[in-house]
């Protein structure tokens, strides 16, 4: 195709191409300015500030909501979390008599602590306390 053939086609083309492309560029939303991090904790202190908070309510914060006010539970609350309590002082207390005669942590380290100046790879225990 000759140049100037070409020039005629793009000139007489061009203004339909360009009113499309203005077209396309419009339709396409602008993004979002990004919040700053100072703006955000703004908003959180105006919205839970005003916020009633009694004792047996919790505040939730979530990452993708706004804060809310809840009434929450705590498994130990009640009859179930005084037998929970009852348990877990009975396995302690198993576990306790379960331990006589077993080397304490401190046995252990001073055991281990020997057994490395016997190989030589401890100088003294105290470097190492």
């Amino acid at each position: 195709m000759e140049k100037d053939r070409l020039d005629k086609i793009f000139e007489r083309s061009w203004p339909d191409l360009e009113s499309d492309i203005t077209a396309a560029l419009e339709r396409v939303p602008s993004p979002k300015p990004e919040r700053k991090m100072q703006d955000m904790m703004a908003e959180v202190v105006e919205t839970v500030r005003p916020m009633d908070r009694r004792l047996d309510e919790d505040l939730v914060l979530a990452e993708n909501g706004k804060p809310i006010i809840a009434r929450m539970a705590r498994c130990i609350d009640g009859n179930a979390g005084r037998r929970l309590l009852a348990e877990q002082r009975q396995l302690r207390t198993w576990l306790a008599e379960r331990r006589v005669g077993l080397p304490t942590a401190e046995d252990r380290v001073t055991a281990a602590l020997a057994e490395a100046r016997n190989r030589g790879i401890a100088a003294d225990q105290d470097s190492y306390l």
